[in-house]
């Protein structure tokens, strides 16, 4: 059920949209280069209202809030794959997909719609337990979703607890602003 928007694939299921994405190394060249694989989780309306940009026209591209390399998957920290003239494709292909296909579907079945990426968002204490996500940033897209659903005052509660936490820090100034652009007043 993907579609490739060069060089990502991408499918929108329910009201989330998987990405698998590829990232060449900035230290490659035309000769030679290497190449990791990102798996995103986002939504059209959240990954707006968290950057402050319109939705990408590659869906493929957007690697936020839920972002982690392949290796993730089998417990490995990031795992790149080197080519150059001589490599070949079809075969490199073919080993990754028999290595990650699996891994990676039952990866997006952990994230189908909103009300699971909200449920595993509660649940946030530290940095990776819903990987690419920090302990503070879940509280605000745990927010912006429940904006999305139409339940301000949830979400004002997010948020101030939010600001309350990082009163005197420079996170600060992102809680405001993900509070200003969900129209929610702080005071």
């Amino acid at each position: 059920g993907f579609r490739r928007r060069v060089p990502h694939l991408w499918r929108e299921e329910n009201d989330v949209v998987h990405a698998i994405n590829f990232q060449a190394s900035q230290w490659g060249s035309k000769a030679q280069g290497s190449f990791t694989i990102n798996l995103a989780v986002t939504n059209r309306d959240l990954y707006s209202l968290w950057t402050g940009k319109n939705f990408p026209a590659n869906p493929g591209s957007a690697t936020w809030p839920i972002s982690a390399r392949i290796g993730y998957l089998l417990g490995n920290k990031d795992v790149w794959w080197d080519v150059d003239g001589d490599t070949d494709i079809e075969h490199l292909a073919a080993e990754i997909v028999e290595m990650y296909h699996q891994p990676i579907l039952e990866y997006f079945d952990l994230f189908t719609n909103l009300d699971s990426l909200e449920r595993s968002l509660a649940g946030v204490k530290s940095y990776g337990d819903v990987p690419g996500v920090h302990e503070a940033q879940a509280p605000l897209i745990r927010a912006i979703i429940q904006t999305i659903w139409g339940d301000t005052e949830a979400a004002k509660r997010l948020l101030v607890s939010s600001m309350s936490d990082s009163a005197n820090t420079p996170f600060a100034t992102t809680v405001s602003t993900i509070a200003s652009r969900l129209q929610i007043a702080l005071d």
